[in-house]
């Protein structure tokens, strides 16, 4: 229940109209590279058909064009998130701490808490700012752009997305269960050092915990990776049999190509996702545990 509190209210902190605008100019710009790999692929199948310099010039000079305006949108849109994250991260530090008194017993551990689960919201921002509006608009639109090429490369396409998806969620969720753990384990490593130099054995703890953490991202990962290679390869070697058969030109094989190499960045994009939002569905449930109910609730609803 308090979890949940704790998630409106950060849900309603964050989508606000000036937050918005910034998202939609960082989605705008994640067009960018879909654009490039089309005109690159454009300029091939010019060569191909020997049309004259200007012509094969001309999809070249847009991609210069087009890496520019998108350099432009995405610089100034991530700076511009990024300072109303960092903003909005130390208002929700001060409001979930300001009616903790220093002399409180649990202020300590509060503390770690809030930091613990700020942090996780910065990585996940800073994540979506990176790559993740760009997998989620990739996400969309390379299926889509793959049908209209390619019925059978569309369908192994859906086919590695969903299993992939499927698979990475399940994943992430024990992914949460050990990350919890180490937040735990985190928390009070931290509210001790603060008050005596006593901490060597929770030092262990917290770098054990992280151990394992660690180990299950390296099994899940690299299984996941091996998953995507392996559908990768099927689909362009179906292409390029189709290329050495003559019912696809060259130009053909590096528009899918390259919208299938892009698969695996936004796939391990969605990966990321989970995990990170994972991370902050441990911090709320941590901050849950230390903060004492009736208070939370009475604060969060003056406030929201």
């Amino acid at each position: 229940m308090t979890a949940r509190l704790i998630r409106n209210y950060l849900i309603k902190f964050f989508f606000t109209r000036e937050y918005n605008l910034y998202i939609l100019l960082r989605l705008i710009c994640t067009l960018g590279p879909l654009l490039v790999t089309f005109l690159f692929s454009l300029g091939i199948y010019r060569i191909e058909q020997r049309m004259s310099l200007s012509e094969i010039v001309l999809p070249l000079a847009l991609i210069l064009v087009t890496e520019i305006i998108e350099h432009l949108v995405r610089v100034g849109s991530k700076s511009l998130i990024s300072f109303t994250t960092e903003k909005k991260l130390v208002e929700v530090q001060t409001d979930f701490l300001i009616t903790f008194s220093p002399k409180e017993k649990d202020r300590m551990e509060v503390v770690q808490a809030v930091r613990n689960l700020t942090h996780a919201i910065r990585r996940f921002v800073t994540h979506m700012i990176d790559d993740g509006f760009q997998g989620i608009v990739e996400f969309i639109l390379i299926p889509f752009i793959l049908l209209l090429i390619d019925v059978r490369v569309f369908y192994l396409e859906v086919s590695a997305i969903s299993f992939y998806i499927i698979s990475s969620y399940f994943l992430s969720r024990h992914y949460e269960v050990l990350y919890e753990k180490f937040d735990q384990v985190r928390e009070k490593y931290y509210s001790r050092l603060l008050v005596n130099d006593r901490v060597k054995s929770y030092a262990e703890k917290v770098w054990g915990k992280y151990g394992d953490v660690q180990s299950f991202r390296f099994i899940s990962w690299f299984s996941l990776q091996s998953l995507v290679s392996f559908f990768k390869l099927s689909i362009l070697l179906l292409v390029v049999r189709d290329v050495f058969m003559g019912t696809k030109q060259i130009s053909e094989l590096v528009l899918i190509a390259g919208y299938v190499v892009s698969t695996k960045k936004f796939l391990n994009d969605v990966t990321n996702i989970f995990e990170y939002y994972m991370e902050i569905k441990a911090g709320t449930r941590r901050l849950e545990d230390v903060i004492k109910l009736k208070k939370l609730k009475s604060y969060i609803s003056s406030i929201t």
